[in-house]
Order: structure tokens, then sequence, then C-alpha cells
């Protein structure tokens, strides 16, 4: 028994980063001149197409069109399918290809088979990068998997030449992993569905590429088989908490014994049993409603979830659309349970109206500001546009964000010329956004997709050169266990220490209670983290640092 909800149908290497005290003035979207050509840079990889409805003709619904990651050291990391192979890219900071990485910044690779596909991505603590995707072959399709050095070659260590996958021989699903994450343990973990209209599967492997068959059963495999449990559902995303549990989100199949129109979302423990104690069971399904006329009751309408991010509180985000007689952006939150979060969901259900489109990304800012990202149609314009909006922590549309006409206050479009899909969001350290865009063109069948960064950040208002004004110290570094954070408060305060990974993702907190000004310390536990690099944040009232730790 699934616990139901529903959606209203309104709807980086060791470095120093500070901010002074916070005025009143906000910051606008807008491209980042500083990053690739005018805040934009072309990376020459397509992707298969994109719709927001829940079921597309052709499958297209199910693509996640690749994936980016941004290293500890601020370079950034692309990956997706191109023809018969896919291409992994490095870029520095500023968007101009890295030399260092395979050739000229970029390495093409392609599994055995008549077709190799390739856009999950994900980047181990010891630099090296691991892509998930599938084989498509007469014999029918396998999932496949590749692992990288640091510097963009086949990783030896790492099944066969670096490649691995079942015997092509003998199809077993999940077919084209879309998702991979590092496991705690340095297991890795992928999902994706068979095809198009088929149920989600899990696969896990072993560090070195090899299958974990300690982790499920597959029907009809016999015991022992690194394929989880099957999931009457077609995937859409996969995030890990900070906790180690795993967040699965998919969408009914045709034929599957849930409600055509209903998205639902799994909570795993980390060996891949459900976790009961979200939702009913490790369940929860979120259901999209329109408003009926005539005082009838409200019709279900089908609804789809393409993105999600965990905050801070542990708190769920959940990004996509609701569709009616048109489709509309949404933007739905869960509890750390996996109950509604009622007052949140009401105010943000109001916030698109009438606005023709949808969501595909999420990020949160340090400050707990949320970012989305999707497309939208303009008044009269035969293609999508860019969509970018932000929230307040509460679900209050931020009207400082931006202004586009046609769209609330807090969203911006895009011109039509930039007709197309942000498909993923990144927060960066110093809340600057990058995403991951689709751009269409008349004619094309493939959108391109390119980088952009944006200028977009908190309410801001900097005091001129009041670098390291918390003073902000954490020892030991290297650590092995619980960090001291030592700092100066300019005036008395409560602070909240936050660790991200370098996906941006919140895996430590620490809070003290109110401090006077002077010199003050606060313990952050990291003993849970695996090893590798880190950011931690110190917010005091008025006051922000942010500094890098390593942990051993």
């Amino acid at each position: 028994m699934l616990q139901s909800f529903t959606l209203g149908r309104a709807c980086v290497a060791a470095g120093l980063l500070t901010l002074g005290t916070l005025g009143a003035r906000a910051q606008s979207v807008s491209r980042d001149a500083a990053f690739g050509t005018a805040g934009s840079v072309a990376t020459g990889l397509l992707a298969e197409r994109f719709n927001f409805s829940p079921v597309a003709p052709g499958g297209a619904a199910w693509s996640v069109m690749g994936q980016t990651l941004v290293q500890p050291d601020g370079k950034i990391v692309v990956c997706a399918a191109n023809a018969n192979t896919w291409t992994v890219r490095r870029y520095h900071a500023d968007g101009t290809p890295d030399a260092g990485f395979g050739a000229n910044g970029s390495v093409t690779s392609a599994f055995p088979g008549n077709r190799s596909v390739a856009s999950g991505l994900a980047r181990q603590p010891d630099g090296k990068l691991v892509v998930v995707g599938g084989i498509r072959g007469d014999a029918g399709n396998v999932w496949a998997a590749a692992r990288y050095t640091a510097q963009g070659q086949p990783d030896p260590g790492f099944g066969t030449a670096g490649l691995a996958y079942p015997d092509p021989q003998l199809p077993t699903g999940p077919t084209e992993l879309a998702r991979v994450v590092i496991l705690p343990d340095g297991k890795l973990l992928a999902a994706a569905s068979f095809d198009h209209l088929s149920p989600t599967r899990m696969v896990r492997l072993l560090a070195n590429g090899q299958p974990d068959n300690s982790f499920g059963t597959a029907a009809g495999s016999g015991a022992g088989s690194p394929v989880g449990p099957m999931y009457y559902a077609m995937f859409k995303d996969m995030t890990v908490q900070p906790d180690g549990k795993i967040l699965l989100v998919t969408h009914a199949a045709p034929g599957s014994p849930l409600s055509l129109n209903s998205t639902r979302i799994a909570r795993l423990n980390a060996n891949g049993t459900p976790d009961t104690g979200f939702g009913t069971n490790g369940e929860t399904s979120v259901v999209g409603y329109s408003t009926a006329a005539n005082g009838q009751p409200p019709l279900e309408r089908p609804t789809a979830i393409h993105g999600v991010a965990v905050q801070p509180d542990g708190r769920i985000l959940l990004v996509g659309s609701v569709s009616g007689s048109w489709e509309s952006p949404i933007l739905f939150r869960l509890n750390a349970n996996g109950s509604a979060d009622a007052a949140f969901n009401t105010a943000a259900s109001r916030s698109f109206g009438t606005t023709v489109g949808g969501l595909a990304a999420v990020a949160v800012q340090s400050d707990g500001s949320i970012v989305v990202g999707g497309s939208y149609y303009p008044p009269a314009a035969q293609v999508p546009a860019l969509l970018l909006a932000r929230y307040s922590a509460a679900g209050v549309l931020d009207a400082s964000f931006g202004s586009t006409p046609g769209l609330p206050a807090g969203a911006h479009g895009m011109p039509v010329a930039d007709g197309g899909l942000v498909r993923t969001l990144t927060a960066l350290p110093n809340d600057q956004l990058l995403a991951w865009e689709a751009v269409f063109t008349a004619g094309a069948t493939n959108p391109g997709m390119r980088l952009t960064r944006y200028t977009a950040g908190r309410v801001t208002g900097l005091r001129p050169r009041q670098e390291a004004v918390l003073q902000l110290q954490p020892a030991p570094v290297p650590t092995a266990g619980e960090l001291q954070l030592r700092y100066v408060l300019p005036a008395a305060a409560a602070p909240q220490a936050t660790v991200r990974d370098v996906l941006g993702r919140v895996v430590a907190t620490a809070r003290a209670g109110q401090q006077a000004a002077g010199a003050q310390q606060l313990a952050l536990d990291v003993q849970h983290l695996a090893a590798g690099s880190y950011s931690v944040s110190l917010e005091a009232g008025q006051w922000h640092q942010t500094t890098r730790i390593v942990k051993q």
C-alpha cells in the first residue's frame, strides 16, 4: 500500500571563499561573462530528446540527457552519449578545456556491440570517474560501466581494461543505466529501466567493477545477483542521502499495478532493503490533480517528477510537471519521513499559474534558497525556452531573482533563440549556478548540450575587502573524526556549520546555541564521511565563510 499525496495544478583543491555582511540589495539572474563565451560553453555533445509528459511517444520521457559534476578543484566534467559512443569532457573552472584530461580535454569510448550508450557519471574520492550506460546488441540489451583515471585514461583495475558488463549473449536488466552514485563503502550503485516502458532495476558493483552478488536476486536469475528487486515503474532519478540511504524516483509504467498518473518515491537502506521509516513500507507516491468546474471533484492528472534533491534538514525536493489542458511546472517537498510538507506545497503550487512547461532540475543554495530549472513556452512560441526560478526555503517564489514577460516575478526565461531545457543545476560554493542545458535547433533530431554559469547568488551586497572576517580555522586538517571549527564572531550569533561533498550535497551539519562576540568554537563530527575533499561553510547571523577540509 503506497502512501499518496496530491499536487495542485497551478502550479572545489584547498581554498578559501568568504562573504562579508549581507545587505538588502539582491542579485537577479544573469550569465557570468567570465565563463566560456558570454557565459556558456557549447560542448559539441548531443542527447536524446526530453519530454515532460509522463509517458511520451517513443519513450522520450525517460532520457536523462547526460550528467555533469564539479570537482573539488572547480573543474567541470560532463558526459553524454553521441551516436554509438559516449564522450567524457573536462573543463577548467572558467570553461576552457582541460588539456591534461584525455586528449585535449576529452575521451570517447564504446562498449562492444552494435551500439553502446552512457550518460550516468560520478567521481570517486580518489579522483577516478565512473560512467554507466548499456549495450544494445543483436542478442539483447545489457547494462555496462566504465572507469577512468583522473587523467582521463581507461582504468585497468576496473572490469576488463576499464570496462565492466555482463555477457551480451545473456541479456539481463536493467539496460542503459542512467544514474550512478558512489556509496560510502566504495561500491557503485546504478539504476535505470529495462527499456523505455519497462520496470526499474538497480545494479550494484564492487569497487573493481565486478558484480556485487550480495545486493539482490533478480527474478529468474537465481541466487546471488548484482541486480536488485524490480520496481514496476519507469526510472526517473536517484540520489543517496548523507546517511547512505537511497532515494529512487520512478513513474508508473503501462501495465504496472500502480496508477498510471502517479510518481513513486522509494527509500532504501544501503543494503537495498526498504526503509520502513519512510512513507508506507518505504514508499510514497505523488499524484497531480486539476481543479474541476461546477463543483465536481478534482481530476487525477498525469504527473512526472524528473529531479530530486535533499535539503540539509533531510526534507526532499521534487520537481517536474503535471498535465491537464496543458503541462505546468511543479515543485513539491516531502518531509524526511516521506509525508507531504503541506504548507510548502500549498505555497509553491500557486507560483506558476497558467505557465506551460515543466521543471527538470533543482539545487539548494547555502542560505536555503531553492533554485529550479526547466523550460516553458513563451506566448506564441513554437519551441520551449530555458526557465530558471528561485524559491525561499518556505516555498515562496523569490521576486528578486528575475522577471520575464509571461512569467511570474521570480522566474527568468531565456530568449526563444535559446530554446531548450535546463536539465541539471549545481549550486557552486560561491552560490553561482552551473546549468547543463539542452539547446534545440530547428530541424535537428537531437538537442545540443551546453554548460552555462549564472551569477545569480544569495542576497549579497558585499562589504568590500572583508576577507576572512570570521577567521575560520578548522583543525585538524586532514581529519579522521571530530573537527573543531575555531572562529571569531563580530557580534553575538548562533552559528551553524554545513559540510558539502564535491557534488554540493549536504553530508554533515552542526549548530551552536547563542554565542557572544569574540573567539568561539564548534565541534563537527565527520567520522562517517568517506575519504576525500569537502567544503565547510559557517553561517553566523549576517556573516558567512567557506573553506575546504580533507577527510582521511
